[in-house]
């Protein structure tokens, strides 16, 4: 059960006390009084005030002076102060220093001042609220920095030697060719394919982690995007010719030429380009264009594929997720590509978007800015 929020009266006229403690009488509240700043001071030190309500003019400490110290011991609570017409800039010169949130004046309106203590005992909750937060976010900052610093370790010492055996592989497969049998010769490719994989995963693992501890460091110039685009075509035709698939490139020239980091492109569009591929049927075409506006480039890939299912479309962005469609070929996928792809265009101040439905095919968006 929540504990009722503590709210501390200093006055040292005891009938105003009472007046404010009956105001509160049927409200789920702990009250305290008192009648000095020294003993309301012990009261803080033990005990959790939530807001703090104390008259200004008072022998001894008065409260302003309360108010400072309350404020070292408690730095959370609310302080409000109750004055006098005759002190209320005193009271404006608290508030802007920071010792008061804000003062009511003498005689207070009942339900004027309940609002007021409600209101900030709501100001209270929220305060130390955000403080956990921050507390949390700290330790899971903390944490994920651990994360990316023991993937960033197991993926330096695992893909030197997985470079080493893709490279024996390469030269096995060159000196032996024409002695090994076919049988012989698939154990190879299968050697080299699983290895090329297990590197590629690497570098989405080392992108990932370069990404996520905010160390993406983008080369950026004005680039022939056109010429850019033309290349990723015609490296992913290779792997769409296997497929029997023809990839379109149109555009509407003359296309002006964003600042960008041209690998990081190049790597969104092999990524979107390659996964077309991957998800479409033997016969199919995938088209890429280029369109513009007076401030930005919007670069379309439109598959003819599987597509997806909407619950896909929400998660498809985040870091080792797979959609529910399987490539069609049985190609492999490490659930980091469109992650990277998402933050490297994020990166560029720009944005990505898909839109898909099953049985008609995908289309992903990539949006550029264009320089003023």
């Amino acid at each position: 059960m929540e504990q009722a929020p503590k709210v501390l009266f200093l006055d040292d006229e005891k009938n105003i006390l009472n007046s404010l403690k009956r105001l509160f009488v049927n409200d789920d509240l702990c009250v305290f009084t008192c009648t000095n700043g020294p003993d309301a001071l012990d009261i803080l030190k033990n005990n959790d005030i939530a807001v703090i309500i104390s008259d200004n003019l008072m022998p001894g400490m008065n409260g302003i002076q309360f108010l400072q110290q309350a404020r070292r011991i408690t730095p959370n609570s609310v302080r409000i102060m109750l004055t006098g017409n005759a002190e209320i800039q005193a009271a404006v010169n608290a508030i802007n220093e920071g010792e008061v949130y804000k003062f009511v004046t003498k005689p207070w309106d009942e339900d004027e001042l309940r609002n007021i203590v409600f209101h900030s005992i709501d100001r209270y909750k929220i305060t130390l609220l955000n403080e956990e937060l921050g507390v949390r976010k700290t330790e899971l900052e903390y944490l994920n920095e651990q994360k990316n610093q023991l993937i960033g370790m197991i993926a330096h010492d695992l893909r030197n030697p997985l470079t080493i055996i893709m490279g024996l592989g390469e030269l096995l497969e060159l000196q032996l060719k024409n002695a090994l049998s076919k049988k012989q010769l698939s154990y190879l490719d299968r050697m080299k394919s699983s290895s090329l994989y297990m590197v590629n995963l690497i570098n989405n693992l080392l992108d990932v982690r370069m990404i996520e501890s905010g160390k993406l460091s983008l080369d950026t110039r004005q680039t022939d995007i056109v010429s850019l685009v033309r290349e990723s075509v015609d490296f992913n035709n290779i792997l769409a010719e296997s497929k029997n698939i023809s990839i379109n490139f149109s555009y509407e020239d003359p296309i002006p030429q964003p600042i960008i980091d041209r690998l990081r492109i190049e790597q969104v569009l092999n990524n979107l380009l390659s996964n077309a591929v991957k998800f479409s049927q033997a016969g199919s075409k995938v088209w890429v264009k280029i369109t513009q506006t007076a401030s930005e480039l919007m670069i379309s890939i439109k598959d003819e594929g599987l597509g997806m299912p909407p619950e896909d479309l929400g998660v498809i962005f985040e870091p080792f997720t797979k959609g529910s469609v399987k490539p069609t070929a049985g190609e492999k996928s490490t659930g980091l590509g469109l992650a990277i792809v998402k933050k490297i265009v994020e990166g560029h101040n720009g944005s990505i978007k898909v839109e898909s439905q099953v049985g008609f095919g995908t289309t992903f968006y990539i949006v550029l800015q264009l320089p003023h």
